[in-house]
């Protein structure tokens, strides 16, 4: 095993309670766990990146779990009658719950989009999309089931005339958006976005805001200026069926501007994958890019209709 997770093993042995990965090292420290290679040297960021990528490689058979963003527990204990109830429950980061797909998100049947659209990529009116069947379903059962799509949506970014790029390519198994850059952020309009306050039938700027606050672990003090509807802009659904209603596709655009939100500004500041580049967007290679974002990319109407 390695190293750091050895040490974060014996700390937890010794704890009553998750801890973080800082807490780890402090009480590592304290009790003279540091090995003499890595005394100096060793820092809570590597720590927690290796406990996140123990659990996301093995799984239910990892020795660790988390109990709530940055926290970890031993899974050994995850059931000890003596640990609160609180502490019992696996908290699944958004990446991983992403990969398991154990939640409900809004599908539309592929067959009532196919005489829309009888030739590339075009627009479909909210009102048009809000029409349409639609049922909740399983996010795991519809990457087996061709016959439904689900209601996903590319959040961009914007500041000071300028959208974000990120450039990482992001560990899921679904879509075009897991091995290519991509212009903001992919999120899924879930059963649980939908609330009395929502602006739409489905909560699309609500499941765009659960995103942004889940993709930069964003406070909760947040959340007031993250509903100012001057930012956002108004969701712009796209279809795209290449003529073959198993092939039919949809993202629904959306935009949202952050300027002036120092903790989204500072978060994206951290992410090393992230990258500020000036709207419109023009570049030379759109192959690096996901499908969607490569549409938006070589639509200067679109990315100024949405971002400005």
């Amino acid at each position: 095993m390695d190293s750091y997770l050895l040490i974060a093993r014996a700390v937890l042995k010794n704890s009553r309670q998750p801890l973080s990965a800082r807490q780890i090292l402090r009480a590592a420290h304290q009790l003279q766990l540091i090995p003499r290679e890595l005394f100096g040297r060793t820092q809570h960021k590597t720590l927690q990146a290796r406990l996140a990528s123990d659990i996301l490689n093995h799984r239910s058979k990892s020795e660790f779990y988390r109990t709530a963003p940055g926290r970890f527990y031993l899974r050994a204990r995850q059931n000890d009658g003596l640990l609160p109830m609180r502490y019992r429950h696996e908290y699944h980061a958004p990446l991983r719950a992403a990969q398991l797909g154990r939640f409900d998100v809004v599908a539309f049947p592929r067959t009532s989009f196919a005489t829309f659209n009888e030739r590339g990529p075009g627009s479909i009116s909210l009102n048009k999309l809000f029409s349409l069947p639609w049922r909740f379903m399983r996010l795991h059962s519809l990457r087996r089931d061709a016959r439904y799509l689900p209601l996903r949506f590319l959040l961009i970014l914007s500041t000071d005339e300028q959208l974000l790029i990120d450039n990482r390519k992001p560990l899921v198994q679904d879509g075009d958006f897991h091995s290519r850059s991509s212009v903001g952020l992919e999120g899924y309009v879930k059963a649980s976005d939908l609330s009395l306050f929502s602006g739409d039938q489905f909560g699309l700027i609500d499941a765009a805001m659960r995103t942004l606050l889940e993709a930069f672990d964003l406070p909760r003090n947040v959340v007031p200026t993250l509903e100012d509807a001057d930012r956002w802009s108004a969701p712009h659904p796209i279809i795209d069926n290449d003529n073959q209603s198993t092939d039919l596709d949809l993202i629904t655009y959306i935009c949202f501007r952050c300027s002036g939100i120092d903790p989204i500004l500072n978060a994206i500041e951290d992410r090393s994958t992230a990258e500020w580049v000036p709207a419109p967007i023009t570049v030379n290679d759109l192959t690096r890019f996901d499908k969607w974002s490569a549409r938006l990319i070589g639509d200067v109407n679109l990315q100024r209709s949405l971002c400005t």
